[in-house]
Formats: structure tokens, sequence, C-alpha cells
């Protein structure tokens, strides 16, 4: 599923999830997949190598918490949300960061608690069902514009 870090993943959102679900607030989880198209670092050995943590960790609040979790995938876990659709906000100004700084594209799945799952496992699921719909709607995109 996730890859490296899985347990040190659940382990943090297990104890957010309990938080969240006694205070009354939302959590946004993202799961973000760097292309392979991404700018390759000074040495041009590994690709989105260029992209790392201290990137995303700068469109964040300080308490957001962000693990990368392969070569090219980030776990993002936002707690203390009041509304879901803050989750959506984040993404959508990633998205745009990406653009701006010519990253190159960068997928994101995304869930709510308690919207779209009531535990880790849940949520983790459904997070990554959205990130591979999202991944399926890029490579069709993609095969579109080779056909024009």
């Amino acid at each position: 599923m996730l890859g490296f870090g899985t347990r040190r993943v659940r382990k943090s959102l297990n104890g957010e999830i309990v938080r969240a679900a006694r205070f009354g607030y939302y959590i946004g989880i993202l799961l973000l997949d760097v292309a392979e198209t991404t700018p390759r670092g000074v040495h041009k050995h590994l690709p989105g190598i260029t992209v790392n943590v201290h990137h995303f960790r700068s469109m964040l609040r300080q308490y957001d918490v962000i693990y990368k979790t392969k070569l090219r995938r980030y776990f993002v876990m936002l707690p203390n949300l009041h509304e879901s659709d803050s989750a959506h906000t984040v993404k959508d100004r990633i998205q745009f960061t990406s653009r701006m700084q010519e990253w190159g594209p960068i997928n994101i799945g995304i869930a709510i608690f308690p919207t779209d799952g009531k535990s880790s496992r849940e949520l983790l699921r459904a997070a990554e069902r959205d990130l591979e719909t999202t991944l399926k709607e890029t490579k069709e995109q993609d095969v579109a514009w080779e056909t024009v």
C-alpha cells in the first residue's frame, strides 16, 4: 500500500483520530505521488528528488504531519480542520505551486475523517483509491494528448 513508514503513519494517524473524535474536528489525509517526469536533482540520478519534504512543508501549517513513504510518495496529515473542504484547498494549493514552480505533475489522493472512514486503515484505503483514480485520469489525459 504506502510502503515504507506505514507503521509510523498509522500510529500517528490513530492518535489523531482519537483526538478528532473527542473534539469533533476533521482530519484530512493527502497521498502525494510525484511523477517520474519531475525535474531531476543536481546529479541527475533519481527522478523527482528535487521535490522533497521541505518543499511541501513550506505549504503546510506547523502542526501538519508529512512523511516520505517511498521515493516519490508522500503522506500528509492535516489535523484540526474545521471544514472538510480545507483539505481540498491544500490539495489545490500544492497542485498550483507545482505548476508555478515547474515541478511537473503531482497526483494527490485525498480522504477526510470521519466522512471517508473512521479508522486509519479505512482512511488510508480511501486515499489510496482516490490516488489510483487520479493516476488513471492522468494517464487517460496523456493518451488523449498523444493521439491529437
